[in-house]
């Protein structure tokens, strides 16, 4: 049976996340690409929210200007922390979905960020960055994966709930490695949009 046959239900990838002409479905880590799929969207968001504000001390400047616009750190750390763990890594690909992604049109607060702003934020911030990564990673996996959510698990049947558990991985993942090729990806996601 190919590829083009199994129909798995996913919504089509940005670019960006294309890796040897295949979808990124899952990270190193064994962590989805777009971790919606395991949190929902806003939950997601707040995740993201609660992370970055947790970490906003350690932004490099209060104020972030560029082109002579300026710009809040916080959203900015917000909205690449949700892009990239929502499976979408250029700076551009960002961009163009901050108007159809709504999880990024909430936490963009009417901030037109360019593909430029997020590249330059991305490269003054990226060890804060990471450790808003690594926190809603982490909260995400014990979340999915605590002992106590087999009876608050709602809408499933045990059995599904042991399958799933089968098929996910068992070990604990490396959050600080997921984190850093999340990073990663976006980084070589920008380098090829530049040499277009």
């Amino acid at each position: 049976m190919n590829d083009e046959t199994i129909n798995l239900g996913q919504a089509p990838m940005p670019d960006s996340c294309v890796r040897g002409g295949q979808p990124a479905t899952r990270s190193q880590a064994g962590m989805p690409a777009d971790l919606s799929t395991w949190t929902g969207s806003m939950e997601l968001v707040r995740l993201v929210l609660e992370a970055a504000s947790l970490n906003a001390n350690l932004l490099e400047k209060r104020d972030f200007r560029m082109n002579g616009a300026a710009f809040r750190p916080p959203t900015l750390l917000s909205l690449l922390a949700y892009a990239y763990l929502s499976g979408i890594n250029g700076s551009r690909d960002i961009e163009a979905a901050l108007g159809s992604n709504r999880g990024l049109r909430y936490l963009a607060a009417n901030t037109a960020a360019s593909g430029a702003v997020l590249r330059q934020f991305r490269r003054l911030n990226r060890a804060v960055l990471k450790k808003v990564l690594v926190n809603v990673l982490r909260t995400v996996w014990e979340d999915r994966f605590s002992k106590d959510d087999l009876s608050a698990s709602t809408g499933f049947s045990y059995v599904t709930q042991s399958l799933d558990r089968w098929l996910e991985p068992l070990r604990h993942p490396s959050f600080e490695a997921d984190a850093e090729d999340r990073i990663r990806q976006a980084i070589m996601a920008d380098s090829m949009a530049l040499d277009e």
